[in-house]
């Protein structure tokens, strides 16, 4: 299989994070695919650049990154709370464009429309976002984490996803019924607080293919979990996946770290 042949599942991050959860990844889906995490600007050895807030910023950003990196190949996205609105946002996009669909849409811990929390339409304090960070089950306090680090370098970049996440709540490219050409696999968190299991079937609407939703152990942040690149395989149909732990708790169903974008 020649490198435009093989397939590519593009990673989209959750808000406030990096490209670091989608770690075993590539381990997973062994030779089935190529994983890409795709990094905002703003973080990690980005962290200097101005951060994306605006939906025509991450517009212009994702074609002039992506679009030569996909072309025709075929591809998968999986976008984790932030991340699931971006990739649904960036198929839209691509059907409007008349490019070729994703083979999957995938989302994570996202439902339609998103529950952007107050921290994304007002400015909060360190320790409000510190408290909302601890009530998704992230560990802020103890545990050997230093505060210092998270105010200097996790919270201006959580500000301003949680930002994005608002504009982009607001902001829906146009298409008809607002739906994607592609099939899409809806996973959620047995114990996520922010999302919880039975509230993400609204993405049937917005699927002009097939619509699947799976529910697997864990909180909000369950994409660090490598159940997820089994899930996409199996929903893709990607037979040379190596392959891992296969637990989900409920199935519903209606009708990759080789290197990364930035």
């Amino acid at each position: 299989m020649s490198a435009q042949d093989r397939p590519v599942v593009l990673c989209f991050h959750h808000a406030g994070a990096d490209t670091s959860a989608f770690t075993g990844w590539s381990r997973v889906l062994g030779g089935a695919a190529q994983v890409l995490p795709v990094r905002l600007p703003g973080r990690g050895p980005r962290f200097g650049e101005p951060r994306i807030t605006a939906p025509s910023e991450l517009d212009r950003y994702l074609e002039h990154l992506l679009d030569p990196v996909v072309g025709r190949r075929p591809h998968m996205l999986y976008g984790h709370s932030l991340g699931g609105l971006v990739a649904h946002r960036w198929a839209l996009r691509r059907a409007v464009g008349g490019h070729r669909p994703p083979d999957l849409v995938a989302l994570g811990a996202v439902s339609p429309p998103f529950p952007v929390p107050h921290a994304g339409r007002t400015e909060l304090t360190d320790a409000h976002l510190l408290e909302y960070m601890a009530s998704l089950g992230t560990p802020t306090d103890g545990l050997g984490i230093d505060r210092s680090i998270w105010t200097r370098f996790v919270l201006p970049v959580l500000r301003a996803d949680l930002r994005l996440a608002a504009a982009l709540a607001d902001d829906t490219p146009p298409l008809p019924r607002g739906a994607v050409p592609s099939p899409i696999l809806a996973v959620t968190g047995l114990d996520d607080p922010l999302v919880p299991p039975g509230t993400m079937v609204g993405w049937a609407d917005r699927t002009q293919a097939r619509f699947t939703e799976h529910t697997v152990r864990g909180g909000h942040f369950f994409a660090h979990s490598t159940r997820i690149p089994v899930l996409i395989a199996e929903e893709a149909g990607l037979t040379a996946a190596a392959g891992g732990p296969k637990d989900r708790t409920r199935v519903r169903a209606a009708c990759p770290e080789a290197g990364s974008v930035e």
